[in-house]
């Protein structure tokens, strides 16, 4: 019985998990005055695909926070080892700003590639 549950769930395609990072990850400051986020995850090419994605900026009289969401689809097996690393522009960051809050915690501004 066991051996055809299998093969029935094999008959109906890959299996997939799906994972969601919420404000997870690394944010700098572009030349540009763009906000840049990495999530800081490193996907597999021939299992993993990003279903969603999303970085807003928020300014408001308390500052600026930065929100994120990233969820991703992984078909469960024997997968690559490459690293796609996933990145995203968030959005304008407001002129001379230096810190942010993410995730509930605030944190520097960094410029990207330093």
């Amino acid at each position: 019985m066991r051996s055809l549950i299998l093969l029935l769930l094999a008959a109906c395609g890959p299996v997939v998990a799906s994972t969601t990072h919420t404000n997870e990850g690394a944010l700098c400051l572009a030349e540009d005055g763009t906000l840049n986020l990495d999530f800081g995850v490193c996907l597999s090419s021939s299992c993993d695909s990003v279903t969603s994605q999303s970085c807003t900026v928020i300014t408001d009289a308390s500052g600026v926070q930065v929100e994120s969401v990233l969820v991703i689809a992984s078909e469960l097996g024997d997968c690559t080892a490459d690293c796609g690393i996933v990145t995203m522009t968030c959005g304008d960051a407001p002129l001379e700003v230096t810190e942010v809050t993410y995730g509930g915690e605030t944190v520097p501004l960094e410029p990207c590639g330093s």
